[in-house]
Parts: C-alpha cells; structure tokens; sequence
C-alpha cells in the first residue's frame, strides 16, 4: 500500500511541474513562496507525528478511500482543463473561469509535500536541527518548484507535448486510485515496512526522463523533417 501511495504522490508532483511549466514567471513564484512559507509554519507539527502514526494512517481504510476518491476527481479535473487548455493553444477561446482554473494546483500536491516532509524529518532530524532542518526543506520546496518546470519547459518547448505527458501522469494517478481501492477492500492491515521504498521510485523517474527525452528527441526531428 504504501509504496502505491508513494508512486501517486510523485506522479502529482511530477504533474504539477507540468503544470506549472505552462504558467507566467508570477504565478509560479507565488506558489512556490507560499508552499515554502506553508512547510516552515507546519513543521512544528510534523515534529509531533512518528513513522508509526504515518503507518497508522496507511492502514486505515476510510481515510485511505478518501485519498484515492480525492486524486481520482483532480486527475479527471486536470485532464478536462488540460483539453481546454490545448484547444485555446490551437486557437479555440475559453472561458475565463476555466482558464483561471488552470493556476488551481490541487489538493494532492499538498498531500505529496506533506509525505515529503514527514519522512524528510524522521530520516534528517539526527543530522542537523529541527529549526534548521525546517528552513531547508521550505528552501528546497521553494527552488524546486521554481527550477523543474523552468527545466520541464527546456526539454519539451512545445506545449502541447507538455500537455500529453501529463496526460500519461494523469492517467497512472487514476491507476493508482483504482488499486488502492482495490488494497482498502483488504484493509486494515499491519504494516510490514518502516522505511522509504526508493529504488522503485528511482525506476519511475528514470522512466518519466526517458519518456521526456523520446518526446523531446521526437520534436526535433519532426521539425527538422517539415524544414527538409
């Protein structure tokens, strides 16, 4: 369970720089600003939960629902705006609301810096101090969301490549959800981990840089065909 919870995570964040990669240089600084203030004032309360409360809250099937119906209406709420974004590119006009509701970074991306966070602190709080350690984390949620999708939009300069791969992220959210309500029929469940699975995390983002290099290596050459 947990480590399909951990993958859904990181496909929101991996989802979010897509996001964030079509937007203005403001908007990405607010955000990133104000998830970096929002980590520093929670961090005293992440001091007061333990890995086995997180491994409670993993076993316990209503909230675990919950999560998975949550993820499942975002991505289904992304992929629509993301059509309607994609329409506008092609010059189609949208509403105001709906383009409004493109800057909406979802519930889950809160979630997924929260996971971040409280397993940051349980592995890094015997190296250096809480204090300092709560400064870090906001500055390294700040440059993070300020460089990925400036990197993002490096890679893949044509948007609307940007938007199909985030269709595929948006799509393993909605896989994720499914089999996590699949796990919750069998649930609750004693744990039989207390770490971070890393190395199929590891995987995942080694195949999300691989699919970005074949769409980007893909871009190139079809403009390099339609200029022969």
């Amino acid at each position: 369970m947990e480590l399909v919870v951990q993958v859904m995570l990181v496909l929101a964040l991996i989802g979010s720089f897509f996001q964030m990669s079509q937007w203005k240089l403001f908007p990405k600084i607010v955000l990133a600003g104000s998830l970096g203030l929002l980590c520093y004032l929670i961090y005293p309360w992440v001091l007061d939960q333990s890995r086995q409360e997180l491994n409670q809250w993993l076993a316990d099937s209503n909230l675990m629902q919950q999560l998975a119906t949550i993820q499942m209406v975002e991505a289904l709420a992304f992929i629509l705006l993301d059509v309607a974004f994609l329409q506008s590119l092609f010059g189609h006009k949208i509403q105001n609301g709906i383009r409004y509701a493109t800057y909406f970074p979802g519930l889950m991306l809160i979630v997924a810096i929260l996971f971040l966070q409280m397993n940051s602190f349980y592995y890094l709080s015997h190296l250096v101090s809480f204090d300092l350690l709560g400064i870090l984390f906001s500055g390294f949620i700040i440059f993070v969301f300020l460089s990925f999708p400036r990197l993002i939009q490096w890679l893949l300069p044509e948007a609307y490549l940007r938007l199909e791969m985030r269709y595929i992220l948006c799509f393993g959210q909605i896989l994720c959800s499914v089999v996590i309500t699949f796990f919750c029929q069998k649930l609750p469940y004693s744990p039989t981990t207390t770490y971070l699975e890393s190395k199929p995390l590891i995987y995942l983002f080694l195949l999300v840089v691989g699919m970005f290099l074949i769409g980007w290596l893909g871009a190139i050459i079809k403009r390099k065909i339609k200029i022969i």
